[in-house]
């Protein structure tokens, strides 16, 4: 079985949240999606659908540096140089919105994985994000901003080594 794109982002960011969460600077935890059990198999085992897009992948707690307090992101991933934005459901879009509205650091941290490493990653906040977003998600024809080049990624927001997008917590060589 082929692991769901972006898996391998996601693992590291859970490994790179696990490396703060020693060092005491964060708590960041990968937050499951609901699922509908459909029918039980015995076990504990059972089959089920997932119920929507609504939470972000990952939340959680910055203690110090610059923007401490509630945080919370998706994990994206692209082997292109453009992040598409249909790649965001407006499920997802929407939660950004009320946490952000209710204090939280809010964003996409964004892996553009090309040819070969080291690949990029940037953190993009969803404040600077979010109104590009739903202009292009509220357009007649949604064509013109269809996606975010990787260099407009990182001018709209700040590019970082490897999966440490809290920017520093860890010294890297």
């Amino acid at each position: 079985m082929t692991p769901a794109p972006g898996r391998a982002w996601e693992l590291a960011l859970r490994e790179m949240h696990a490396t703060y969460r020693r060092l005491g600077v964060a708590y960041i935890e990968r937050l499951q999606p609901e699922v509908q059990v459909l029918t039980w198999q015995g076990g504990g085992a059972f089959r089920g659908q997932f119920r929507g897009k609504g939470d972000p992948d990952f939340a959680g707690y910055v203690v110090g540096g610059p923007v401490p307090g509630p945080v919370a992101f998706d994990a994206k991933s692209t082997h292109q140089l453009r992040w598409s934005f249909d790649h965001l459901a407006i499920e997802q879009a929407r939660d950004l919105d009320a946490r952000t509205r209710d204090g939280a650091s809010c964003g996409l941290a964004i892996r553009f994985e090309l040819v070969t490493p080291p690949w990029r990653s940037v953190w993009l906040p969803w404040p600077v994000l979010g109104p590009l977003w739903w202009r292009w998600h509220d357009a007649p024809a949604r064509g013109a901003l269809a996606s975010l080049p990787l260099e407009s990624a990182i001018e709209l927001g700040r590019e970082f080594r490897g999966a440490d997008c809290k920017g520093g917590a860890v010294k890297t060589r």
